[in-house]
């Protein structure tokens, strides 16, 4: 029996979406990778993507090719979140015009290893928002590690709803850690 339930799709708002890539592209313009965690809650085999965690500060370095988050950091948002029916349920992230949306040997072994956490592969540094099955679009199965979706099952699983909110959650940095809303 596993501590995790079992995830058939996600759902991520629309807005949550573009401003996932918004905040990638700023980086990507500087020519490095950048990154946004995917917060919300997981229930009857739904993960619900409710909030966006933009990490700041020294606890994050961003480089063409790597992004490395310090453990304080990580830490910092889940004290955020601790307390609420929220958790983190993935991450997305950008590789470069060079890269492949293939997840590296460096994200198999340092994403977070957990049944059902999505780990979303931007292209050319998200410079242009896509859908999910332009992305490479990876979830991590106990059995196997991280196992890319091909473009058919990521259309079908990972869902972009119109009707919901998304929230943003900053980490890290001298800006006071704050939600809001979209």
């Amino acid at each position: 029996m596993s501590y995790y339930t079992p995830i058939t799709s996600w759902t991520v708002p629309k807005h949550g979406w573009y401003k996932a890539f918004e905040e990638m592209e700023d980086d990507g313009r500087q020519g490095n990778e950048g990154t946004c965690f995917l917060v919300g809650s997981r229930k009857d085999e739904i993960a619900r993507i409710t909030d966006l965690a933009f990490l700041r500060g020294p606890g994050i370095e961003k480089h063409p090719d790597l992004i490395t988050i310090s453990d304080d950091l990580i830490h910092e948002l889940a004290l955020k979140i601790a307390g609420s029916d929220r958790c983190i349920l993935g991450q997305i992230h950008s590789h470069g015009i060079n890269y492949s949306t293939n997840l590296s040997q460096t994200d198999h072994r340092y994403t977070m290893r957990v049944p059902g956490f999505l780990s979303i592969v931007a292209p050319n540094y998200a410079q242009e928002i896509v859908t999910p099955e332009e992305c490479g679009v990876h979830v991590f199965e106990t059995s196997y590690g991280f196992r890319r979706m091909q473009p058919q099952e990521a259309r079908v699983r990972l869902n972009i709803v119109l009707d919901e909110d998304c929230g943003l959650i900053y980490v890290g940095g001298t800006e006071q850690c704050k939600s809001k809303s979209l």
